[in-house]
């Protein structure tokens, strides 16, 4: 009886990460081919503050205010995403290091002699109000309904993992240079285009979650 159950589990688990798993790929396949054929001119559009990134912010935006509205109507979980679409935007447009010496979650920013005392207390209690924040969406959204029964909690894990590859992405290059590797202008131009492009895929990732979980109410 076991290994039908367990069978049958693994199906209903795979079935549910299905959606998230295809917009990433997809999202992935559309960024190598945009940076593919546009090559080094790619770079021009996946720039700090250029298409690509506005695009993505205001994408996080729409996300935000949709899912402000669904907490609003009582969907608990939606508070959750909304408030990680207000983060990852804010991130975004670099807001984590543009009022303090260094990055707000840069070790460097606490620890450093040239960093004023005042700047180091008050950049950590914006770190730990906004822990608090998270800790309570996370905590009320898993008592939902609708997340412990839609693909939404897969999905949400996805954007975590999806974030966290192209976080890496972003450091290859970097990375690669202090080894004495450095990236031909071109294979650059295609790290950065697929780095910047797929990063489309997390507020599409986040409004995919938030779809889920009012399908559950529609059933």
């Amino acid at each position: 009886m076991s290994a039908p159950v367990t069978q049958k589990g693994l199906s209903g688990l795979m079935s549910r990460a299905l959606p998230a798993l295809a917009l990433i790929v997809g999202c992935l396949l559309v960024a190598l081919a945009f940076s593919l054929v546009l090559g080094e001119q790619a770079l021009a559009l996946t720039r700090e503050g250029g298409v690509i990134e506005t695009l993505t912010v205001l994408l996080y935006a729409g996300v935000l205010v949709v899912a402000l509205v669904v907490r609003a109507r009582g969907e608990v979980a939606a508070g959750l995403i909304a408030l990680a679409a207000l983060l990852m935007g804010l991130r975004e447009l670099d807001a984590h290091k543009t009022f303090t010496t260094y990055g707000l979650f840069k070790t460097r920013l606490y620890v450093s002699p040239d960093v004023p005392l005042t700047e180091k207390l008050l950049a950590g209690l914006a770190v730990a109000i906004l822990l608090t924040l998270l800790v309570m969406a996370i905590r009320s959204a898993w008592r939902s309904r609708s997340l412990q029964q839609s693909a939404a909690s897969i999905t949400l894990l996805a954007v975590g993992g999806f974030g966290i590859f192209l976080k890496e992405m972003d450091g290859l290059p970097r990375q690669l240079r202090k080894m004495g590797v450095a990236l031909q202008n071109d294979l650059m131009a295609i790290s950065k285009a697929v780095e910047e492009t797929g990063e489309l895929g997390l507020p599409l990732l986040l409004a995919l979650a938030l779809w889920q979980l009012r399908s559950v109410n529609w059933r």
